[in-house]
């Protein structure tokens, strides 16, 4: 995350400048022994060195699996170095856009990869900074490369990871010269000795370790000290202005008005979701399948009721929560309450407690998860306010675990919203022998099952929104069609994630992803 935040993840990923690297190696190896071979007389070394950096660019985009920045660094330096070979010089620009088309003819759903996108428009930065700037001191032209590659790939970061990498200066500054100089030959060196003499590698291996501990310090100590990098998702209008002012930035010295173009990213630095006025409070019933994730925001506050499955590599905290709550710009989170550690609603929390360790959890997680992470059990009837809304846990004693979820209510001056966890019939007839449970929305309980949502339950709710969260054709049958009809015959709308996808419940309506500017679905999940 450290990566992320500082804008240097790409320096560690398989990418161009790792081909470029192994290249210019063998490049200059061929080049050097060719010269002091009889074959120069007849080809030159020059363009022996071009054609083994091709080859050799070649094999390592195909050994990475041909990643889109291995292809385009590829493709590029395929390109250029047919200049030597054929004695015809390429202009950067043709060769940037040459590399592109060629992308795009070999995988034509490629846009659809963010690295596509990052790719290219960083080369293209790159581009422009070479050719419209003029030389000068390298530590200055570094600097200026830096700032140039922030503002223009500042559209991208922030409208595919909700995020502004503010310290990516500085930690590129550092990071570079150290991984592109220092780090990346001295792994390629490590690689060559330890197939050789695997004992001589040893040293290296520990300095690259060494220098690897000081890069991550050095990263996490300015994420430390540098602004929050997540922020809200930008609306259409807002990430419009923002690449325009970059455009504007971007184009040559002497380019008029520059300095107005500063006024087009006032929507990055001012832009947040709006929140609700003191005493109410905005729901999400997130889509992560069969499980159950609910945001709850109110005015100041930043709640999470359950987190979301997880299902062997399938972590819906980190591909589906953790990117929701950056979409709205959440930066800390009040509480978890987990309703019962079952991995359909707590599989999620190792992922969201990493990004989140400091807050308070409520409830049991699941038991791999409990000896690791700090919590507070369930406490039936324990309350408190934030901003004007009241809320109240609920539990009945029940050893099974789903009878036992830890109910939520919570209370506005005109509005009562239940979250009901896995309860069934027995969990329910205890808390309405105990608790009033009249509610106008309700999380409907175990996901709309047959053993829950009791007639006499449905009936004491009287709940108008009933929101069920369940997978598309799940194998349990969820939601039960008897139960949807009995919470319909109550005269409650019944909304499920699985046909509506996450569901908003704002200013006393519910809305679902697909009517809202931004569907989460689509966005750069956990990165």
């Amino acid at each position: 995350d450290a990566l992320l935040a500082t804008g240097t993840n790409h320096l560690l990923a398989i990418s161009g400048l790792h081909v470029g690297l192994i290249a210019g190696l063998f490049g200059f190896v061929m080049q050097k022994v060719w010269r002091h071979s009889t074959l120069s007389a007849v080809f030159p070394a020059q363009r022996a060195g071009a054609m083994a950096a091709v080859v050799a660019a070649w094999g390592y985009a195909l050994i990475a699996g041909l990643s889109i920045p291995t292809l385009r660094a590829a493709l590029m330096l395929s390109i250029l170095l047919s200049g030597l070979l054929f004695k015809r010089r390429w202009r950067l620009f043709d060769l940037w856009l040459l590399a592109m088309l060629a992308v795009l003819l070999i995988d034509p759903a490629s846009p659809l990869d963010v690295g596509f996108w990052l790719s290219f428009a960083a080369v293209l930065v790159i581009i422009i900074a070479v050719q419209t700037r003029p030389r000068g001191w390298v530590l200055f032209s570094l600097i200026t490369l830096q700032i140039l590659l922030f503002v223009g790939l500042l559209p991208l970061t922030w409208g595919m990871f909700d995020r502004i990498p503010w310290m990516s200066l500085p930690a590129n500054l550092f990071a570079v010269p150290l991984v592109t100089i220092i780090l990346t030959p001295l792994a390629l060196m490590t690689l060559f000795i330890a197939a050789i003499y695997p004992p001589a590698a040893g040293p290296l291996i520990w300095v690259a370790d060494w220098l690897a501990v000081a890069l991550f310090s050095v990263l996490s100590w300015l994420v430390e000290i540098g602004p929050n990098t997540l922020i809200a998702a930008p609306s259409l209008p807002a990430l419009v202005l923002v690449t325009l002012g970059c455009l504007w930035l971007l184009m040559p010295r002497g380019w008029p008005g520059k300095p107005l173009a500063l006024l087009l990213f006032l929507p990055a630095i001012v832009n947040s979701e709006p929140r609700p006025a003191p005493g109410e409070l905005n729901l999400v019933v997130l889509d992560v399948g069969q499980g159950t994730a609910i945001y709850i925001q109110t005015h100041q506050g930043d709640y999470l009721y359950d987190v979301g499955p997880r299902w062997g590599d399938f972590d819906t905290g980190q591909m589906v929560v953790l990117p929701t709550l950056r979409a709205l710009g959440v930066t800390d989170l009040d509480k978890i309450i987990l309703s019962h550690p079952h991995f359909d609603h707590v599989g999620g929390l190792p992922a969201v407690h990493a990004q989140f360790p400091d807050t308070p959890i409520w409830g049991e997680p699941a038991p791999d998860d409990a000896a690791k992470i700090e919590y507070q059990p369930c406490e039936d009837g324990y309350q408190w306010q934030q901003d004007g809304v009241v809320f109240t846990l609920k539990q009945a004693p029940f050893r099974d675990v789903n009878e036992g979820s830890c109910v939520l209510l919570l209370e506005t001056a005109n509005t009562r919203i239940l979250l009901t966890g896995d309860i069934e019939a027995a969990g329910e007839h205890w808390l309405m022998r105990h608790y009033s449970m009249q509610a106008d929305v309700i999380y409907v309980p175990h996901h709309g099952s047959s053993t829950s949502s009791t007639e006499a339950f449905v009936k004491q709710t009287g709940a108008q929104i009933a929101l069920n969260s369940a997978g598309f054709l799940n194998r349990y049958g969820h939601p039960h069609p008897a139960v949807v009809a009995r919470w319909e015959e109550q005269g409650a709308a019944f909304y499920n994630t699985a046909e509506h996808g996450a569901l908003f419940w704002e200013n006393g309506r519910v809305s679902s992803c697909r009517e809202r500017r931004w569907p989460f679905a689509w966005r750069a999940h956990g990165q």
